[in-house]
């Protein structure tokens, strides 16, 4: 990734942003789903462990491939520190026909 590096350890993903993103997104793309062709993975949870604080996730876009793309909202209080900050993330797989919903309620 442009913006740093991502690691994982059991289930917990991390993204270590190095570089800001101008537009202050950190797009995310997610695996394809384990189990099914029906099913896709999302963000289940972010926080900035920074403050401990959870992160907004905005939907962004599905490639030809299958992939889901994210982009994970940077905030104010973050956007002028020089300093690299990291962003702990948790993947749920669901079904395709219940992805708008649950994506709703977590916004």
């Amino acid at each position: 990734q442009d913006w740093g590096y991502i690691t994982q350890r059991n289930d917990d993903i991390y993204l270590t942003v190095f570089n800001k993103p101008v537009n202050n997104l950190v797009r995310v793309k997610l695996p394809k789903a384990k189990n099914s062709r029906e099913n896709v993975m999302i963000i289940d949870r972010a926080v900035f462990l920074t403050d401990g604080k959870p992160a907004r996730i905005r939907e962004s876009l599905r490639d030809k491939s299958g992939f889901e793309y994210y982009d994970i909202v940077i905030p104010e209080s973050l956007q002028k520190q020089t300093m690299p900050f990291v962003i702990k993330i948790n993947l749920k797989e669901i079904s395709r026909g219940n992805r708008a919903a649950y994506q709703q309620a977590l916004t």
